[in-house]
């Protein structure tokens, strides 16, 4: 059977998308999908064909976000057609709790265009608490081919090295012209460092969420080994908050880490998505394994074009490793609370139970408060501390004509006045 007689037997209705008539494709199994993510049917109301844009990336294909937090791709013909032969299995993996495949719900073609597309979750999307603080977007493969997307909400540039744009000075750029702006160096260097942090760096979970980060990744290795395809990425979004109300409600993958400054409390919400899993390992892959082994200058090592096998394996042993268990959960007391509580003592304060004479003093006084509420110039309250300033005045006023004494008199009256500060410092 061709491909294309497969592509006919899977077309399963037509309906309207965007203003278009659309025929679908298996779409008794993605609805099941959509059941089971509990996916409205007007989930497309807000796309229009007019929306898409040219991605970023080396594959540039149109590609529209809704403000519901979907994505509408055009595919490839090779991306279309193994959509087709992994549907059943897609669908059914999805069907699962434990997975950071991205999920497909809708395949169609526009019979107006001809283009086919897929439909899937945006990975970095979620209900808005206000402006979302991404400290990482990154996009990884577990090889050089890692890339920093965004940092500190702020995209990075994509410079790429490419054997046709000698105009951009791409080979010299990752190693000198440190402060040329003619030829793209800087933004080459950003780009580079980028790359660089993405590949090499740490992040963090708790314990716990390593431990089901580890088995759910390596589980979707193994599934991507069997269906045979290989250049697959892990989408990794960080935000990064001061304040835990901003990661409250945000999903499993929440945990909070000190800042290495000034110790404070930041806490993190990740997000998690495989995206581009459609690539199976063809002639052309092969072609491209041999140029890049007889270039090195061209691609560093590790490549990212490798058979799928060890692709799955490193795939899975980079990312397990590159998260450290060294976060902390998030937990109540981290939250501001309504009703007032008691401020713990200063280190090296002891805080004793109140005495009854102490207890009684203050019912008193609380009582004199509710009494002479409306006269404030005549409360209680304010008399004693005028009796209190006068008592201090008259104090020192004792302790300055001691001072004048002899000198043996004036140590005594030093003492004296340490002792009149201490008792003044009681009564207040």
């Amino acid at each position: 059977m061709t491909a294309g007689d497969d592509t006919k037997k899977s077309v399963s209705g037509e309906k309207t998308i965007g203003g278009h008539e659309v025929s679908l494709y298996n779409d008794d199994q993605f609805a099941a999908v959509r059941k089971a993510h509990k996916i409205p049917d007007d989930f497309l109301s807000d796309f229009k064909f007019s929306n898409l844009k040219h991605a970023g990336g080396k594959g540039g294909n149109p590609i529209a976000f809704t403000k519901k937090g979907f994505i509408v791709k055009n595919l490839k013909e090779g991306d279309h057609q193994c959509l087709i032969e992994l549907t059943e299995r897609l669908c059914s993996r999805a069907s699962q709790n434990e997975s950071f495949i991205s999920p497909f719900y809708l395949h169609f073609k526009d019979l107006q265009s001809g283009r086919n597309f897929a439909v899937m979750p945006n990975a970095f999307w979620r209900i808005s608490i206000g402006k979302i603080f991404w400290k990482f977007k990154m996009d990884l493969k577990g090889c050089q081919d890692d890339r920093m997307i965004q940092s500190d909400n702020e995209d990075t540039p994509e410079v790429h090295k490419r054997f046709w744009m000698c105009w951009n000075c791409w080979y010299c750029c990752d190693y000198c012209c440190y402060d040329c702006d003619s030829c793209g160096c800087l933004e080459r260097r950003k780009y580079k460092l980028g790359k660089v942090e993405a590949y090499l760096g740490k992040l963090q979970l708790t314990q716990k969420q390593k431990i089901k980060f580890a088995r759910t990744l390596q589980s979707d290795a193994e599934f991507l080994k069997k269906c045979g395809t290989m250049d697959y990425s892990l989408l990794v979004g960080v935000e990064a908050y001061s304040s835990p109300e901003d990661a409250k409600d945000a999903g499993e993958y929440t945990c909070c880490i000190r800042d290495e400054t000034t110790g404070d409390k930041v806490y993190l919400v990740y997000h998690f998505g495989i995206v581009d899993i459609f690539q199976k390992w063809t002639c052309a892959k092969v072609i491209a394994r041999t140029i890049k082994l007889s270039c090195p200058c061209f691609a560093p090592r590790p490549l990212s074009t490798i058979q799928p096998e060890p692709y799955a394996n490193r795939f899975a042993q980079h990312l397990i490793a590159k998260f450290l268990p060294t976060a902390e959960d998030i937990i109540a007391s981290d939250f501001p609370s309504d009703t007032k509580q008691t401020t713990p003592a200063p280190a090296g304060v002891i805080t004793a139970e109140p005495t009854a004479d102490v207890t009684q003093t203050e019912v008193t006084k609380e009582k004199d408060k509710e009494n002479d509420e409306g006269n404030p110039d005549h409360s209680p309250s304010r008399k004693t501390e005028e009796q209190l300033e006068g008592k201090k005045e008259e104090k020192k006023d004792d302790v300055i004509a001691t001072d004048e004494t002899k000198e043996g008199d004036g140590q005594r009256a030093e003492k004296s006045l340490g002792d009149v500060t201490s008792d003044a410092e009681q009564n207040v």
